[in-house]
């Protein structure tokens, strides 16, 4: 996504879009979305009701745009802190979850025929 949006021509613009509609994670296609329609002279207001976000979300991506280039689009979440769920946590869910009602149990068949006989 280099170049003044005064240079380009309507084949890389199409090329441009058919790339980011390519890109599998919905966040990081949506913050390129709003670097493509920002760069085609759209209001941020536009663009945030256009991308169903907030208008400041449209501003705070181009800052970053803007100051990093395309690093700056990148989820920086990985260093978000500490991982919550140990193996202790996990340990202890499946204790919970791994047992099924018929354990405990409750015989139903949870299917109802289709001849309208149990």
């Amino acid at each position: 996504m280099d170049g003044d949006r005064s240079r380009w021509a309507p084949r890389r613009q199409w090329k441009t879009l058919k790339w980011i509609g390519r890109i599998t994670d919905g966040r990081l296609r949506q913050r390129y979305l709003i670097v493509y329609h920002r760069r085609q002279g759209a209001a941020p207001p536009a663009i945030a009701a256009w991308m169903g976000c907030d208008w400041s979300t449209v501003y705070r991506v181009w800052k970053r745009f803007c100051l990093q280039g395309e690093a700056g689009l990148v989820d920086r979440r990985e260093d978000n802190g500490e991982v919550k769920v140990d193996e202790v946590y996990l340990a202890r869910l499946w204790s919970l979850v791994g047992w099924s009602p018929s354990d405990f149990g409750w015989h139903r068949d949870c299917v109802p025929s289709v001849s309208g006989r149990s």
